[in-house]
C-alpha cells in the first residue's frame, strides 16, 4: 500500500499554483508598467517630433494630412487657429483719444470734450465718450446722460467765450449719414448771424436742396412742377 500510495494531484497543483502565481502576478504589473512608461515616452517623442516640424497644415482626398496643401483643420487646430487670430487682430484706434488731455475743454466719468480740429465756426466742440463706441445707438444710457450734460456744461463755455446767436447739435450715424470717424461724437456748433445768407432749415441742410423747405415750395410753385401747401388749403 505504501508502495502504491501517489500524492493527491490536486494539492500538488495547488502547492504549485502557490509557488508560481505570485510571481506571474508581479511580472504581469511590472510589464504593465513598463508598457505604459513606454507609452508616455512615445508621446512625449510624438509632441517633440511635432514642434520641431513646426505648423500642422491639413488637407482632404489622397493627400489628406499633416503636410496637405489646403484645408479645413479638425476642431482643435480651428480653435488655436482662432486664439492667434485674435491675438493678431490691429486694436480699433481713435484720433480723439490720441490728443492730450490737456487739449480738452470739459470732462466727466464718462465724457471729454474738444474743440474740432477742422471746425465749421468759431467753438465748433465736440462732446466724445471716453469708451471708444461707434455710433450713438450703441452707447449705454448712462454714456448718452454724461454725453447730453456734458453738452451743457461745453454751451456754458461757449456763451462766455464767443458769445453765440444759436446753435446746432448733431450726431452723424454711420457712412450714409455722414460718419468718417467711426468714433461716436456729438457736434456742437455755435452759429452767428450772417454766417449764412438763409439759415432756415437748420441741419436739415445736411441735403442742400432740401434744407429750406419752404424756398423749396416757392420755387417748385415758380416752375409749375408743384402747387405750394398753402396754396391747395386756400
Amino acid at each position: 500500500m505504501v508502495g502504491d500510495f501517489a500524492p493527491d494531484p490536486g494539492w500538488w497543483v495547488l502547492r504549485q499554483a502557490g509557488r508560481v502565481l505570485p510571481v506571474r502576478r508581479r511580472a504581469a504589473r511590472h510589464r504593465a508598467r513598463c508598457r505604459g512608461a513606454m507609452t508616455r515616452a512615445r508621446c512625449r517623442g510624438a509632441i517633440h517630433r511635432a514642434r520641431r516640424r513646426g505648423p500642422v497644415t491639413w488637407g482632404s482626398g489622397p493627400h489628406a494630412g499633416r503636410d496637405a496643401p489646403s484645408a479645413t483643420p479638425p476642431p482643435r487646430e480651428r480653435r488655436f487657429a482662432r486664439v492667434r487670430r485674435r491675438a493678431t487682430l490691429p486694436r480699433m484706434s481713435s484720433p480723439f483719444l490720441e490728443r492730450p488731455e490737456s487739449d480738452w475743454i470739459a470732462s466727466n466719468a464718462l465724457a471729454f470734450a474738444l474743440f474740432d480740429g477742422f471746425p465749421v465756426s468759431p467753438g465748433h466742440a465736440l462732446v466724445i465718450p471716453r469708451r471708444l463706441v461707434a455710433t450713438w445707438f450703441e452707447a449705454t444710457e448712462d454714456e448718452q446722460r454724461a454725453l447730453m450734460a456734458l453738452v451743457e456744461e461745453v454751451k456754458q463755455r461757449l456763451e462766455r467765450d464767443f458769445k453765440p446767436d444759436g446753435y446746432n447739435i448733431g450726431i452723424n450715424v454711420g457712412e450714409a449719414g455722414g460718419q468718417t470717424v467711426f468714433h461716436l461724437h456729438v457736434h456742437l456748433i455755435p452759429r452767428y448771424r450772417g454766417d449764412m445768407d438763409d439759415p432756415r432749415g437748420g441741419v436739415r441742410h445736411v441735403i442742400p436742396w432740401k434744407g429750406n423747405y419752404k424756398k423749396a415750395a416757392v420755387t417748385r410753385l415758380a416752375t409749375g412742377l408743384e402747387v405750394s401747401p398753402s396754396r391747395q388749403e386756400s
